[in-house]
């Protein structure tokens, strides 16, 4: 009878030297996913050639920016109907910006062009740039709501009722410690009021 075990068959892996083949092959494939470092000598030598080019728009990405900068003005021109002002508007301006944004990326590809993917990124970074403006916006409306409640809620912690915290508040507005604006859903220090002019928040000399 065969032995099996002292004649194995053609390609199977034969003990140790497999496996030390195999573990080798990972090695590098792990090495050659692992970011290497770049010399200081490349990097300076590509941004020297990078700012040699001036990328221009390509001529099918033209009608692609006038209908996107048309259909967003109108976008804003209803949501201010219908909202109110709005925190930020695209203005020529901003479109300016959009477009030396996109320049920019078209020179990290070294491309005299700038392409339809250029365009969009910049879109996206412009987007992304407004939203957090909206949040810290938001954020600092809500800490100036919560300043007014905490107001109220702090004197009946103490016992007392919300509406001796407002007429606490209503004394020191006669006594010009603080300002509320309109609605007086705001309330500051007159100091602050006075050095943050945009706070909408009017103020008696």
């Amino acid at each position: 009878m065969y032995s099996y075990d002292k004649y194995p068959l053609r390609g199977a892996s034969r003990g140790p030297r497999g496996s030390r083949r195999q573990q080798q092959q990972q090695q590098q494939q792990q090495q050659q996913q692992q970011p290497f470092p770049v010399d200081r000598i490349d990097v300076r030598a590509f941004i020297e050639k990078a700012k040699q080019i001036e990328p221009v728009l390509s001529e099918s990405l033209v009608p692609q920016i006038s209908e996107w900068y048309a259909s967003t003005r109108f976008d804003e021109q209803q949501e201010e109907r219908l909202f109110g002002s709005l925190p930020s508007y695209t203005t020529a301006r901003a479109l300016l910006a959009l477009l030396r944004l996109s320049q920019a990326l078209a020179r990290l590809r070294l491309s005299p062009l700038v392409e339809a993917g250029d365009f969009e990124e910049a879109l996206r970074l412009m987007e992304a740039s407004k939203a957090s403006v909206r949040a810290a916006e938001e954020n600092r409306k809500l800490k100036k709501r919560d300043s007014v409640s905490q107001a109220d809620a702090e004197p009946a912690d103490r016992g007392a009722g919300p509406p001796v915290g407002r007429q606490a508040l209503q004394q020191y507005e006669e006594l010009l410690l603080l300002a509320f604006n309109a609605d007086r859903s705001k309330v500051a220090f007159v100091e602050e009021a006075r050095e943050h002019s945009d706070a909408d928040i009017p103020v008696d000399s």
